[in-house]
């Protein structure tokens, strides 16, 4: 028997958002749900402890080091507590977002306080609650393009990050390739280890990958689009291996034979659509035109389908399966949210003006204390023969004291 879809949204609304995946896994009506505005607002309303939903916002401050960060949300203000958006609870000097996990963590990185020390400091931080833990130092000769971070398990809770950079120093190894350093750090062994690089033909930039977004999570992958605009770059963090997936062949097509006037003037991002990977492309035809792919099977045969064509200007992102979010450039403090379905329009104040395109992370998190105890560190080997030596250096001092 079928129960109507106001008693089926009755028995959903009873899950918390963080438990979301098992309703998803029951049926594609209640995944497609899942994904509704209407399922998400009623749960922020119903929950028993108040939750953030939404996206925070950082840009860089004008003529300054340091970084603009705001909150907003689709959602009507609800009796959640305001969130407390300065870092300045975090060691060291201006602190900005490197990454956020799908379950609300952030991590952060500072510069050190001391003048001449140029070493930069990473934390795994809980906004709502300003908790935070440090983090090993990862190798600062290399520059930082890209990191990622993403929960795999929540309790006990593993998370790993993952950190491309290239090279400072112009790498002796010969034109015409590039080498893009990975690095990942798993909470489990507390340290960080360097995989193979990743090498590439050199195009004029050090920068493989596109680094001015937050990646896209998918299928427990971050994704980011090559340079390129033609494939994407995909980590997963399980296996901790990378992948070369194709963009939509249209696209593909469209890019390679550019000669076309509505194509000389294009943009392609990449959003989460419904928990999948997708892509968004606006061009001119000759107005403003936009479309949405979504990765519909993302096994060895992966099929992209179009699921939105619409005039106007491509969304910042999406929320959910039927809200746009878009970011305002005539206005620096303001937010639309649009839903696709209704066209009805809602617009959100940004508690700063952002001067410069922020950088975008979804955002959700409750208010509850997070209770984590890194793993005890285990000395490497070449640590441990360094003590020896140091203690034996002691012990002959000590001797020739005595002597």
């Amino acid at each position: 028997m079928d129960l109507p879809d106001d008693v089926i949204l009755e028995i959903l609304i009873r899950f918390s958002l963080n438990q979301a995946g098992k309703i998803q896994t029951l049926s594609k009506f209640y995944n497609k749900t899942s994904y509704s505005f209407c399922y998400k607002t009623l749960i922020s309303e119903n929950h028993s402890q108040p939750i953030l939903d939404g996206f925070l916002l950082q840009s860089p401050k004008s003529k300054s080091n340091a970084h603009l960060l705001s909150f907003v949300s689709p959602h009507p203000n609800n009796n959640s507590p305001p969130l407390n958006l300065s870092l300045n609870f975090l060691p060291g000097l201006n602190p900005q977002i490197r990454a956020v996990a799908p379950n609300g963590l952030l991590l952060c990185e500072t510069q050190h306080s001391i003048r001449h020390n140029k070493r930069l400091i990473y934390t795994i931080t809980k906004l709502s609650t300003q908790q935070w833990k440090g983090l090993p130092i990862p190798k600062t000769r290399y520059f930082t393009s890209n990191i990622a971070m993403y929960v795999l398990r929540s309790n006990p809770l593993h998370f790993k990050i993952l950190r491309l950079s290239s090279d400072k120093i112009p790498s002796k190894r010969p034109l015409p390739f590039c080498y893009t350093i990975c690095e990942v750090f798993d909470s489990e062994s507390w340290r960080w280890k360097q995989l193979d690089d990743i090498v590439h033909y050199y195009c004029g930039k050090t920068e493989y990958v596109d680094s001015q977004r937050a990646p896209v999570f998918a299928y427990g992958l971050a994704h980011w689009k090559f340079r390129d605009d033609t494939s994407i770059f995909a980590f997963d963090f399980y296996s901790e291996t990378w992948s070369k997936i194709a963009m939509p062949e249209t696209i593909v097509n469209d890019k390679n034979n550019s000669s076309s006037s509505h194509f000389q003037r294009w943009h392609i991002e990449l959003v989460e659509y419904e928990g999948k990977l997708g892509v968004v492309r606006e061009f001119h035809k000759p107005t403003v035109f936009t479309e949405l792919w979504v990765m519909e099977n993302y096994g060895k045969k992966k099929m992209w389908m179009k699921k939105l064509d619409s005039s106007g200007s491509m969304p910042t992102t999406f929320y959910g399966s039927d809200i746009q979010m878009m970011w305002l450039h005539d206005d620096s403090s303001n937010v639309m949210f649009s839903n696709i379905e209704t066209g009805e329009r809602n617009y959100k104040k940004s508690e700063q003006s952002h001067r410069h395109l922020p950088m975008v992370f979804p955002f959700l998190s409750d208010f509850e204390t997070w209770n984590f105890n890194p793993p005890p560190r285990s000395i490497k080997p070449k640590a441990v023969s360094k003590i020896l030596r140091r203690n034996d250096r002691c012990k002959l001092e000590e001797l020739n004291l005595t002597c």
